[in-house]
């Protein structure tokens, strides 16, 4: 063991305070840990997180695991199919910023906001009824579908 690893350790031991430089370093490398290892959030799947019915119940159903006590979203969750489910309203989606593709297609959708999930990179939201999307937040989208719909304006800037 090396000395010096060692003497720190005795001294954290002995319950000296470590100076605020070293506890930044400790607390980024604790946050560095957790990044690296894959560790991501799980949301509680609540009527007040996914307000729209059918929408809440198909991610109960099939996007969620329960941890012991709640249901909560999967955090591992990448593609996401919800089409012709009869939801008008996505909120919630934010809750699963691991998607890589979504569709959503063939529902009754008038606004989509998907601020939250920026790793998206395939999106079919086609026959809905949306007027406007802004998708200016998605920078690695390659593919979207999004005919048959009522746009009136569609901000893609990125």
């Amino acid at each position: 063991m090396n000395h010096r690893h060692q003497l720190s350790t005795t001294a954290a031991a002995d319950g000296l305070q470590l100076g605020s430089g070293l506890r930044r370093i400790v607390c980024l490398a604790a946050l560095l840990f957790i990044f690296v290892s894959g560790v991501r959030a799980q949301y509680p799947i609540t009527g007040t997180a996914f307000p729209d019915k059918n929408f809440y119940n198909v991610v109960l159903k099939n996007y969620s695991m329960y941890n012991g006590s709640v249901f909560v979203t999967n955090p591992g969750v990448t593609y996401m199919d919800v089409k012709s489910c009869n939801i008008s309203d996505l909120t919630g989606i934010v809750y699963f910023p691991t998607l890589n593709t979504l569709v959503c297609s063939s529902n009754k959708l008038s606004s989509l906001i998907l601020t939250g999930n920026t790793l998206l990179n395939t999106l079919d939201c086609s026959n809905n009824n949306l007027s406007s999307v802004n998708l200016s937040q998605n920078a690695l989208l390659t593919t979207v579908t999004i005919y048959k719909n009522k746009l009136r304006g569609t901000n893609m800037d990125n």
